[in-house]
């Protein structure tokens, strides 16, 4: 399994500690670019619940 299949699959686990960094780089690799919009780098939970269900409905992961 390579980077980007294990990081999709850190990513669907709904990890408390995932980070922006982390964030940054899966949406990378399925063609999104992004802004930094927060100071921290641990995402929040209602941040990462938004873009897991957009993610499923557009059928990316």
């Amino acid at each position: 399994m390579g980077r980007k299949e294990k990081l999709i699959q850190r990513f669907l686990k709904l990890p408390k500690d995932f980070t922006f960094e982390e964030t940054i780089t899966l949406l990378g690799y399925l063609g999104y670019r992004i802004h930094r919009p927060h100071p921290g780098s641990i995402m929040k939970e209602w941040m990462m619940k938004k873009i897991y269900l957009y993610l499923k409905f557009k059928n990316l992961i």
